[in-house]
C-alpha cells in the first residue's frame, strides 16, 4: 500500500510538469529544488546585509548633514548590468507586483532586526503623481511596502501623503537637475500627526534629493515625528 508521503510527492511531480513554477525574475522554470528565484539568478543578486550593520552605511553617509534619521536599511545593492538592474526595471516598469512583493517581504523580515525600526508606527512609500501611477499602471514603490507588511505588520499610510506635480523621471538627470525636479512637489495630510515614528520607502537610492524633499514637507506638518528610510536597493 502506498503511504500519504509518497502520494503526496507523486502529486506534486504530477503538478511541476503539468504547471511549473517560474523564476520571478527571469521567467526560466524552476527545479523542484528552487522556489520563486532560480539559482542562476539569486547567484547575482547582491545583498547588502545593512541589518547587521553596527556602524554608519552608505545610506548614512548620503543623508548625513541633509536629513535626520532614526535608522536606514537597502536591502540589494545596484550595480549595472547584474540581475538586480532587470529586478528594479521590472518592478518599475513592468507592473511587476509579484516582484515587488517578494522582496518587499524579504526587506520586511530583515527591518524586524533592526532595533531602532521596532518603533516605527507607519509606512510611507514615496507617492506618485496620478497621471503617472495611471501609466505606469502602479506605483512601484507602495507594492514594494506592501510586502513589507506581510513581515512587518504596520499601518501603509498613502492615505495621508500625495504629489502635486507630475515631474520628469529621475533617471538621467544629474544631482542638481533632481533636487530642482522634486522641489515643493509633495503635500502631507494633517492627520500624520497621529504617528509617531515614519519608515519611508523607495526603490531606489541615488542622490536622495526625493527622499529628502519629501522629509522636509512632512516635517512641515509634523516636526516632531521621527524618520527612518528603507529602499529595495542602492548604488554600490
Amino acid at each position: 500500500m502506498i503511504d500519504a508521503a509518497k502520494i503526496k510527492s507523486i502529486w506534486g511531480d504530477i503538478l511541476h510538469l503539468v504547471y511549473p513554477e517560474k523564476c520571478l525574475v527571469c521567467s526560466s522554470e524552476l527545479t523542484k529544488k528552487e522556489k520563486d528565484i532560480c539559482s542562476v539568478c539569486r547567484v547575482d543578486i547582491t545583498y547588502t546585509h545593512f541589518h547587521h550593520f553596527i556602524e554608519a552605511n552608505s545610506i548614512d553617509k548620503i543623508f548625513t548633514g541633509r536629513i535626520k534619521t532614526e535608522a536606514t536599511y537597502a536591502h540589494l545593492f545596484f550595480e549595472k548590468s547584474k540581475v538586480v538592474q532587470k529586478i528594479l526595471f521590472d518592478i518599475k516598469y513592468k507592473n511587476n507586483h509579484a516582484l515587488a512583493n517578494y522582496f518587499g517581504e524579504e526587506m520586511g523580515g530583515n527591518i524586524l532586526q533592526i532595533e531602532k525600526m521596532s518603533s516605527v508606527d507607519i509606512l510611507l512609500p514615496i507617492p506618485l503623481h496620478p497621471k503617472k501611477e495611471f501609466i505606469r499602471g502602479y506605483n512601484q514603490s507602495e507594492e514594494i511596502a506592501k510586502g513589507v507588511m506581510t513581515s512587518f505588520p504596520v499601518e501603509l499610510g498613502t492615505r495621508y501623503i500625495y504629489r502635486t506635480k507630475h515631474t520628469q523621471t529621475q533617471t538621467r538627470k544629474n544631482r542638481f537637475d533632481r533636487w530642482d525636479n522634486v522641489a515643493d512637489v509633495f503635500q502631507i495630510k494633517k492627520e500624520i500627526k497621529e504617528f509617531r515614528h515614519a519608515l519611508i520607502i523607495d526603490d531606489v537610492l541615488t542622490t536622495g534629493a526625493t527622499i529628502e524633499h519629501f522629509v522636509y514637507a512632512l516635517k512641515k506638518v509634523h516636526p516632531k515625528i521621527k524618520i527612518s528610510i528603507s529602499t529595495l536597493a542602492i548604488a554600490k
